[in-house]
């Protein structure tokens, strides 16, 4: 129980600090290194996907327990991919959309 509430606020921690500083620390980039901010295109996500499945797929064949986890893993992803087009991705879209971003 220590252990895990010790990791949990180590997570916490860390998730604090790269909310605080990633935006600056991207902006430093681009300001002093002049680095260009770009997008992958539509094919090049489709890629990483097709890629990402054929991993999955030659290693859910390995033994039971990798494809039991794979499994699980699925429906997580399925589960929490739903709940954020439903609440975080709407909510981050308006706010934006308000503040100008």
């Amino acid at each position: 129980m220590i252990i895990e509430a010790c990791a949990g606020k180590a997570y916490d921690h860390f998730l604090d600090e790269y909310n605080a500083n990633n935006g600056n620390f991207l902006a430093k980039l681009i300001e002093e290194e002049g680095v260009i901010v770009k997008s992958f295109s539509d094919d090049v996500y489709d890629a990483f996907g097709e890629a990402s499945e054929e991993v999955f797929e030659e290693t859910r064949g390995k033994n039971a327990l990798v494809a039991e986890v794979n499994d699980k893993f699925v429906a997580a992803r399925v589960n929490v991919g739903g709940r954020m087009n439903l609440s975080e991705a709407p909510y981050y879209a308006q706010r934006n959309r308000i503040l100008g971003l």
